[in-house]
């Protein structure tokens, strides 16, 4: 993947704290979302990253619309 999406992407990341990635599967999301994870907290083991993934059934409006910090 060209440098400069994973650039944009790491930006929207630190503004936003959280980020949405959808799409088809099989397209990649949950490797880049992994490896960028990774990248970004400086762990080459995966030990610090976790991954959530919503039900397909799910909606993240639905999951988030009772949340309360």
């Amino acid at each position: 993947m060209d440098l400069e999406p994973l650039q944009e992407i790491a930006e929207l990341l630190e503004e936003n704290r959280q980020l949405v990635l959808y799409g088809p599967p099989g397209t990649g999301k949950t490797y880049l979302a992994k490896h960028l994870a990774a990248e970004l907290a400086g762990d080459s083991t995966d030990e610090r990253v976790k991954l959530v993934q919503f039900h397909p059934s799910y909606a993240y409006e639905d999951f988030f619309e009772g949340y309360r910090p």
